[in-house]
């Protein structure tokens, strides 16, 4: 079985958010998928079986299979078109979240993700634990905490705990006005998932280019994750759909002994 490390939303190596893309050569059981996972150690490992036409793809944390993961999903594409011949432009890969397509123009890849919407929420003790003194809103459903934040800087600066972000329940992003050309910045953590904070999530900017693109009145952005290794995400919302781009670079490749 082959296997690639790729750095996505960056046209640098060891910038943006990596994944390990896993080529199967046949169903593998659950035990082995999440112990590869938690051999790579990176924030997803995927799974992909080429031998079915509905192109099968799963994404793992270290520690649990996850439902959506962005990243991994556009460096899944990545490899089949950078190192093993696909010709088709559009991919449609079958996933627990359905069926998500990917698409290549020129360079960058582009997946098509399902908007989330959020909703305006009471600040509680929890929220008061883990918000900076600079917020100005909180936000929430029934999978992500968000809060608002007044500039680029106070999101740059935050420093988790990690067990205050897990009395959450669920991941938390921060997020603010953009700068140099950035609609907005984020940064995300899930330490309930086995990741304190994740480089680049492509599947929470279905949620942050839904909540941008009605906040500055437009459809097309650019957004930044402000992680220590950071990554550029290019975005557009139509109806219910947010399609989350960027580039994508092959690290390494090897094979399962």
């Amino acid at each position: 079985m082959k296997l690639y490390g790729v750095d996505v939303f960056t046209m640098e190596p060891f910038k943006g958010n990596t994944a390990v893309v896993c080529v199967l050569d046949g169903d593998k059981p659950d035990s082995w998928l999440q112990s590869m996972a938690a051999e790579m150690r990176v924030s997803e490992t995927a799974f992909v079986d080429l031998s079915q036409a509905s192109l099968p793809l799963r994404w793992f944390t270290p520690k649990l299979e996850v439902l959506l993961c962005g990243h991994a999903t556009l460096a899944t594409a990545h490899v089949l078109w950078r190192h093993l011949g696909e010709q088709r432009d559009l991919l449609r890969f079958t996933t627990l979240s359905g069926v998500l397509p990917v698409r290549r123009r020129d360079k960058r890849l582009a997946l098509d993700l399902p908007a989330i919407e959020v909703s305006e929420l009471a600040v509680d003790e929890q929220a008061n634990a883990v918000l900076p003194d600079t917020w100005q809103a909180w936000y929430g459903n029934d999978h992500y905490a968000v809060g608002l934040l007044d500039s680029s800087e106070a999101v740059q600066s935050y420093r988790p705990d990690a067990d205050t972000i897990m009395a959450l329940g669920k991941p938390l992003i921060l997020t603010a006005p953009g700068r140099d050309g950035d609609d907005f910045v984020s940064r995300f953590f899930a330490p309930g998932m086995g990741i304190l904070e994740d480089p680049v999530t492509g599947s929470a900017h279905a949620l942050l280019g839904r909540f941008w693109a009605w906040r500055l009145n437009k459809s097309t952005l650019t957004a930044y994750q402000a992680s220590q290794r950071g990554g550029r995400l290019y975005i557009h919302c139509d109806g219910d759909t947010v399609t989350v781009g960027g580039y994508a670079v092959t690290v390494y490749q090897g094979k399962v002994c």
